[in-house]
């Protein structure tokens, strides 16, 4: 006979809209679940991701979070992130103004909650670097004439883990038809988890940049709305002085999953100057979805 009912959630993150945004499953209780009944949990959510929460044994920081995909665990999770604490704050476990550091895979990053509610996440550590192929092989990964990718600047590597391929317009992000298997095979080669393409142009007002990013090395042909890969493009647009810098901060919105049919908004921050990136953030809402419960 079942021993424990271990409630659960599903929530979009990065909308306030039901069905749209990256789902997530959330477990707000995950004390005392063992990684084997986390990635039973997570195999049976059969999302990209689940995040388990935990109180945190790590001196400086409140909770752990756990991410489990339905087959690995893996250290870090964006949007499951924000699904996570935006639920927590929903149940009236945060409020708007607390910040705190929390403990995952990559150690301690921080968290704040802000009006909405609205939540913040830091992102990897900052690291910048050429790609180790081609121009004409990146475009040639992507389906496109290296035409249509970006002339005034390079592709690079943010975090050492997200190829940044930064192209021309609208109308070739819409037109990328991704060598899924090539990228699978370079991203495991470079150990990096995908290829975000993106273009500084967007449909919507007081949006800056327009992202889709492949991850098929983890099992996910296209990502709908990526946190740490808008956090990588911050640290990228920051890098090159693509966005303007005030008192040391520089702001702006990025829009996502629209090719999937998941649109979703990310409120990204970076800190530094141009060629001196000294961190990253992105924030987005998020909707509980769906309720229910196991029985262990």
């Amino acid at each position: 006979m079942p021993s424990r009912a271990v409630p659960y959630l599903i929530v979009d993150a990065f909308t306030d809209q039901p069905f749209s945004g990256n789902p997530a499953g959330v477990v707000l209780d995950a004390e005392g679940l063992t990684e084997r009944e986390m990635q039973a949990i997570a195999r049976e959510i059969n999302l990209s991701e689940t995040a388990f929460l935990s109180r945190s044994k790590h001196p400086e920081c409140r909770f752990r979070l756990s991410f489990f995909t339905p087959s690995r665990e893996i250290k870090l999770c964006g949007h499951a992130t924000v699904a996570t604490y935006a639920a927590l704050a929903e149940r009236g476990g945060l409020q708007a103004g607390d910040r705190f550091q929390h403990e995952t895979g990559f150690g301690p990053l921080p968290v704040e909650v802000r009006a909405g509610p609205r939540v913040y996440l830091g992102g990897e550590p900052w690291s910048y670097g050429a790609p180790p192929v081609s121009q004409q092989e990146i475009a040639r990964l992507l389906g496109l004439p290296v035409g249509a990718l970006e002339t005034k600047v390079p592709p690079g590597v943010v975090s050492g883990r997200h190829l940044m391929v930064p192209l021309r317009d609208l109308d070739a992000l819409d037109s990328v038809k991704p060598d899924l298997d090539g990228i699978a095979a370079l991203s495991r080669q470079q150990d990096w988890v995908g290829v975000a393409a993106f273009t500084l142009q967007s449909c919507e007002p007081d949006v800056l940049a327009t992202l889709r990013y492949f991850v098929p090395a983890y099992g996910i042909p296209e990502d709908p709305v990526t946190g740490v890969a808008n956090a990588a493009l911050g640290g990228y647009l920051g890098h090159h002085g693509l966005v303007p810098f005030e008192k040391g901060l520089a702001r702006f919105e990025v829009t996502q999953g629209a090719h999937v049919g998941r649109p979703g908004r990310l409120f990204v921050e970076v800190e530094g100057a141009p060629g001196a990136v000294s961190a990253m953030r992105v924030g987005g809402a998020a909707c509980v979805v769906a309720r229910g419960e196991f029985l262990l």
